[in-house]
């Protein structure tokens, strides 16, 4: 589990289909839809064992990684502070 970062290692693994277990906050930065809503081991645990993180498709996690956090969207963002004149 990262804390107050997004490591590469969670995007790489959410693209061939693995769900990250993480930080509430770096779960909120990444767009998790499911996430433990404590940092405790006893409720990441319970999170975990509740596998409520399997009902997110491995397509979906794709999909949130093409389009918040690949290369394309990294020149899309660029590209509207730039235009905005930032």
């Amino acid at each position: 589990m990262a804390s107050e970062t997004i490591d590469k290692t969670m995007l790489e693994g959410m693209f061939f289909g693995i769900y990250p277990v993480t930080t509430p906050g770096n779960a909120q930065v990444i767009g998790l839809l499911v996430y433990s809503y404590s940092e405790t081991p006893p409720d990441i645990a319970a999170f975990i064992m509740s596998e409520k993180w399997k009902k997110i498709s491995e397509e979906a996690g794709r999909t949130l990684i093409e389009q918040k956090h690949s290369l394309s969207a990294l020149v899309r963002s660029m590209k509207e502070y730039i235009y905005a004149g930032k």
